[in-house]
């Protein structure tokens, strides 16, 4: 009780009944949000960070972080825009905020040369694919407004 906030490693171990074994470590991040609180709370890896202003859910709720790496050989020839950090994923997912909330990435070492500024566009994924939101550079973090806990991710236009 009273915990706000955690970072949880875990290892699970499996068997089948045909004695065949497997194992995968991984690491959550868990946020618990109270109505009449702010929060502010980041990814496991602290990649991205997440603040919440007070009254911007109705219920307190506890939510659980996840990142998800991504296949970047497929993920850059698919079209114009690839996918450029690992997924953000909220747990339980869109829980709707009543006033905007706010996502920013540190993608410090992802930066290139080559790339420019507004370039970078975080992007909100969902069922039907992936929604542009409209994203702020500022020296080597990149922000967005948000409406709900989703899954998030920078891409590159």
């Amino acid at each position: 009780m009273g915990l706000t906030s955690a970072t949880i490693n875990y290892k699970i171990q499996l068997r089948d009944r045909a004695m065949n074994s497997g194992e995968r470590r991984d690491t959550v991040s868990y946020a618990y949000l109270d109505p009449g609180v702010s929060s502010s709370f980041s990814s496991p890896s602290g990649l991205a960070r997440f603040n919440i202003d007070k009254y911007r859910i109705d219920d307190p709720t506890a939510v659980f972080i996840t990142e998800e790496k991504i296949n970047t050989i497929t993920e850059r020839n698919i079209s114009s825009i690839y996918h450029l950090t690992p997924s953000i994923n909220f747990s339980p997912k869109d829980v709707v905020l009543n006033n905007k909330g706010e996502i920013s990435f540190d993608i410090n070492k992802y930066l290139s040369p080559d790339i420019y500024d507004w370039q970078y566009n975080i992007m909100e994924i969902n069922d039907d694919g992936y929604e542009q939101l409209d994203t702020y550079f500022n020296d080597g973090i990149v922000s967005a407004e948000i409406q709900r806990l989703s899954s998030f991710a920078v891409y590159i236009n």
